[in-house]
Formats: structure tokens, C-alpha cells, sequence
């Protein structure tokens, strides 16, 4: 048979635990499997940047780096599993800046409108100047940034929308932010 080799690029989370999940989607042998999840152990060391030291920006088990977008200085990371004030599994996006040394600071961490638990929110996400794209299940958020002010400008669905049709479950952005 065939084999393919993947890269996985990881960061251990705030408990230390050096494994991961890839979830392939596809067609596999003759059952016509539509996924496949492969845990991996992984050995070596880790990156430490963008790690959540505190719950305040995730912890550990919320999935922290899930999503990663960069855009020049500006970093957001998806955090779908997050537990906040609304719910469990509600999920948030940590905003990173690389100060003017290279190092990256957190900024704010990022909440739908509309939380409610297991949402996701954090599962997929897209950068560009000035704009956030955050996708969550069945529903992407767009945050805008206004005079170092964040705020939730949109929530868009699709107007066909059934309950895990799996919008939201990834996003993209243009360089400019204009479309989604």
C-alpha cells in the first residue's frame, strides 16, 4: 500500500502532556470511513512560545493552539474547549502581539456574544490587519479593532443551516481582511 508522511508541529499544554490527536478526513479502505483520528506520542522537545501559564488564557484540557493564525505582529489562537462563565466547552481566541524585542505578548482573549456551552468557539481562526475571523460550531465571529478596542462586528451562518453541517469548522481571511 501507500504510505504519506505528515509533520505535526505541537505545544505541550499548561499540565505538561506531550501527545496529540490527528484527525484525518477522507476516504479510508473499503468501509469508506469518513475519518480517522491517530493518537501520537510525541518525543523531543517542545516550543514553549504562545503557552497559556495561566486559566486566565486557557488551561490545561482546553485545547489551547487547536487553531493558530499569524498575520505580521499579531497572533490569535483558538482555545475551543475553553470553560467560561456561560458554559463548558464554551471556547474562546487569545490575541498575541510581537512586541517591538520579538517577543509575543498576550492581549485579550477573545468571547462570542452569544456564548453557551459546547460551542467551540476557538476551532478554526483567521487573521488579518485589523480583523479576527473566530469559527465555532455551525457559526463564524468576525471581531474588528477600532483604536486598540476589540469588538464582535458579526456572526455569520449559513442560511441553509442544519445542526452539524460543520460551518464554522474552518476559516480564512484575505490579506486585507475584506473577505472571508
Amino acid at each position: 500500500g501507500e504510505s504519506t508522511t505528515f509533520k505535526v508541529q505541537f505545544y505541550p499544554n499548561g499540565a505538561g502532556e506531550r501527545s496529540a490527536s490527528l484527525n484525518l478526513y477522507g476516504r479510508f479502505g473499503s468501509r469508506g470511513l469518513l475519518m480517522r483520528t491517530f493518537h501520537l506520542d510525541l518525543q523531543g522537545e517542545g516550543t514553549e512560545s504562545l503557552l497559556p501559564d495561566t486559566d486566565e488564557f486557557g488551561g490545561a484540557g482546553d485545547h489551547f493552539g487547536s487553531a493558530v493564525a499569524v498575520h505580521g505582529n499579531l497572533a490569535v489562537v483558538g482555545t475551543p474547549f475553553d470553560d467560561t462563565a456561560a458554559g463548558v466547552h464554551v471556547g474562546t481566541a487569545v490575541v498575541f502581539l510581537k512586541d517591538q524585542t520579538g517577543n509575543w505578548k498576550r492581549l485579550l482573549k477573545l468571547e462570542p456574544s452569544d456564548a453557551s456551552a459546547d460551542l467551540n468557539f476557538g476551532k478554526a481562526v483567521g487573521v488579518a490587519p485589523g480583523v479576527v475571523a473566530v469559527g465555532a460550531n455551525d457559526a463564524v465571529y468576525i471581531f474588528k479593532e477600532q483604536e486598540e478596542v476589540w469588538t464582535e462586528s458579526a456572526k455569520i451562518q449559513a442560511s441553509d443551516l442544519e445542526v452539524g453541517d460543520g460551518f464554522g469548522h474552518a476559516v480564512a481571511l484575505s490579506a486585507s481582511g475584506n473577505s472571508l
